[in-house]
């Protein structure tokens, strides 16, 4: 015969658990364990709320797993006789560890997920892509040729080097075919490229500069790429540590060949 409490019986149990949740959605409790555990639930918000978030973890890994096997209880015993005589059957439901393993599974596997998205839709080298010279060039002039940063004077040419690149370099002389417009900045060599805008004979003239060392790390020479426009050429040279490179329309270098380590007038 069935021994069943109405909630306000006053018969006591140990106090409910994480594992008492399993064992109510599982349908593992005795029917009065489970009539005090509902009383408990209409009681206490803490615990509703444990019982719909187990629900829903339940939900989740019986929609990826398919849900655990149901054990038939036979005869014409109640549930609590049946129980009390037949061997104890392997718990149904899944144990507060699996779940919480199979959480962690879950999101683990949107993680692989998510990386090998980025790595198949990557580029298909290691190497870093960065803009050629070349681009860099027919960008500005497109843009109508404006820099970030004004210069206008060899000291301010030369504040700008040493404050960026530690070596104040600025042109030996002032040439009245070289109109210096001013900075601005590019990805082409590394992350710090400055480049130098500038006119020459009324054209639009660029020196990209950045250290030797980061040029070094380059990994591919400065010169114009397979699908760049035609009609500008390339010059280099090094001074102190600093790559400097002059992409111009002219067929000669009219600004590299003209600077060296400022001076300031004594």
């Amino acid at each position: 015969m069935s021994n069943t409490l109405p909630p306000n019986s006053g018969a006591s149990f140990p106090p409910f658990d994480a594992d008492s949740v399993d064992r109510y959605l599982d349908g593992a409790m005795a029917d009065s364990e489970r009539v005090a555990f509902e009383a408990e639930i209409d009681r206490s918000e803490s615990l509703r709320d444990e019982v719909a978030l187990q629900k829903q973890l339940d939900s989740s890994l019986r929609a990826g797993f398919g849900a655990p096997p149901v054990v038939p209880v036979a005869g014409i015993l109640t549930k609590e006789e049946a129980r009390a005589f037949q061997p104890k059957p392997r718990r149904a439901g899944w144990p507060r560890e699996y779940k919480m393993f199979g959480a962690l599974a879950a999101l683990l596997a949107i993680a692989v997920s998510i990386q090998a998205y980025f790595w198949m839709t990557g580029p298909g080298t290691g190497v870093e892509e960065r803009p050629s010279l070349a681009s860099v060039y027919y960008k500005l002039v497109n843009h109508k040729f404006r820099p970030s940063e004004e210069c206008t004077t060899r000291e301010k040419f030369a504040k700008w080097m040493a404050t960026r690149y530690g070596v104040a370099l600025a042109p030996k002389e002032d040439r009245p075919d070289v109109e210096l417009v001013g900075w601005s900045y590019s990805g082409a060599i590394s992350n710090y490229t400055g480049l130098l805008l500038a006119r020459v004979d009324g054209k639009p003239v660029v020196v990209a500069i950045d250290t030797v060392a980061r040029q070094n790390d380059w990994g591919f020479p400065c010169r114009r790429q397979p699908d760049d426009e035609n009609g500008v050429n390339f010059f280099s040279t090094e001074i102190d540590g600093i790559a400097l490179y002059e992409i111009t329309p002219l067929d000669q270098p009219r600004i590299i060949d003209n600077l060296a380590v400022f001076k300031a007038p004594g």
